[in-house]
């Protein structure tokens, strides 16, 4: 039975493989970078590149994501029909416009916060941002073809590599000149060099097999009909899972936002990683079965996801009991770990439970009913959003924190119940 396991799903086993493989290295690496970022650099400087690289975050999930969506999607349905050179040069047509009017957007706003707030302008970061934006989304669209099209290998290969780039030129900057354009700069320079060797030089190309392709107008009605229901879904996400920074900086400080973002992605990085790797093995399983009518089978497969996601979790969380300290001494320095384990017990809670609703979430979709997961995301943005406001004045980043393990758990009860209902 196993033999005959490994024989039907050889493939996906070795494209799991290396998933698992570049989801470990980049959180590794990550995670090393972080604890020598938090010895050489000040929690304002993490803070303050925090906010920053949140706005352009929120501009890339409504002008670029989209697109990306669709990309990834049909990428492979041209493929097979021979068009594939001109889908691609055809997505690529749009995400650049989108970029070019993003980019006018965040200069907008950046012009207007220097306004409003105590700070000059400053054209250098200012470009820096603008610089680090536009090659993030290149390295998405690039990135986005490798999935559409199972290059695991490569895409993992680039993502470790990436990873290292931008954490050691992050720090060299850091050594230089201590402070945030530095810091932006040094990132910036590791995906320049990540994207010219992996995305140009080394990049595989793209043939087409059809002389006659289809209507171009036929891309904007996939983008539209498509990618565009995801915009909710990406804004609700950002204030869940960003939003309270910026309420964090209102009420407390730049210092605050830095330890809290530096505890909040010690603590949810290993969650969110094995339930990436979860997924990655569990999701094409179940809607293979699914979309071959194989309705007992597809059951089975939810049931052996929600089941392991519940064990791995919780063992994850009984070590953050128990180990807590020991885990913020090792990868935080002694200025960003004093008095947050509450911090970091109640964000590692948090995130086994957001793992768990993205399981349940994928059993949507795979009925077909992603319109059911917009409305308990809106609901947990809503309830985050009050509990920030409410809780960060009376209890500092703690409360910050028991906002956001309050916000999913919310969204777990809803989506539990929408489930259960249908």
């Amino acid at each position: 039975m196993i033999k005959n396991f490994l024989t039907q799903y050889k493939h996906l086993i070795k494209e799991g493989s290396w998933v698992f493989f570049g989801q470990i290295s980049v959180a590794i690496i990550g995670l090393i970078g972080l604890r020598i970022l938090t010895e050489i650099a000040p929690a304002n400087i993490l803070g303050g590149a925090t906010l920053l690289l949140g706005t352009l975050t929120l501009l890339k999930n409504i002008f670029i994501s989209p697109i990306g969506n669709t990309q990834i999607r049909f990428h492979p349905e041209y493929v097979n029909e021979g068009h594939a050179k001109w889908f691609n040069e055809n997505i690529k047509k749009l995400y650049l416009k989108f970029l070019v009017l993003s980019i006018l957007v965040f200069i907008i706003i950046f012009t207007v916060w220097v306004y409003l707030s105590a700070y000059t302008f400053n054209i250098l970061l200012l470009l820096i941002l603008i610089l680090y934006y536009f090659l993030d989304a290149v390295k998405g669209f690039k990135i986005n073809r490798l999935s559409a099209e199972r290059r695991q290998k490569y895409a993992a290969i680039w993502q470790t590599a990436d990873a290292l780039f931008v954490n050691l030129f992050f720090i060299v900057a850091l050594m230089i000149i201590n402070n945030v354009e530095s810091y932006l700069a040094g990132q910036a320079i590791g995906l320049f060099i990540g994207l010219l060797i992996f995305g140009f030089i080394t990049y595989p190309q793209i043939g087409n097999k059809n002389q006659q392709n289809p209507d171009d107008e036929e891309i904007k009605s996939k983008v539209i009909k498509y990618g565009l229901p995801f915009i909710p879904l990406a804004i609700v996400s950002w204030i869940s899972n960003l939003g309270d920074r910026y309420i964090i900086s209102n009420y407390l400080s730049l210092n605050e936002v830095g330890i809290y973002t530096a505890v909040y992605s010690i603590a949810s990085r290993p969650f969110l990683m094995v339930g990436g790797i979860l997924s990655g093995f569990f999701r094409p399983l179940l809607f293979h079965k699914e979309g071959n009518k194989d309705f007992l089978k597809a059951k089975k497969i939810f049931k052996l996801w929600l089941f392991s996601g519940l064990l791995i979790f919780g063992c994850g969380l009984i070590i953050y009991l128990f180990l807590g300290n020991f885990i913020i001494k090792l990868l935080l320095s002694r200025n960003y770990a004093k008095n947050v384990f509450n911090i970091f017990l109640l964000i590692g809670l948090a995130y086994a439970i957001f793992c768990i609703n993205q399981i349940i979430e994928n059993r949507l979709y795979s009925f077909g009913l992603s319109k059911k997961v917009i409305f308990p995301s809106v609901f947990a943005a809503i309830f985050n959003l009050v509990a920030n406001i409410i809780l960060i004045p009376l209890l500092g980043l703690e409360g910050a924190a028991l906002a956001t393990l309050g916000s999913f758990s919310f969204q777990l009860l809803i989506i539990s119940l929408t489930l259960y209902v249908i």
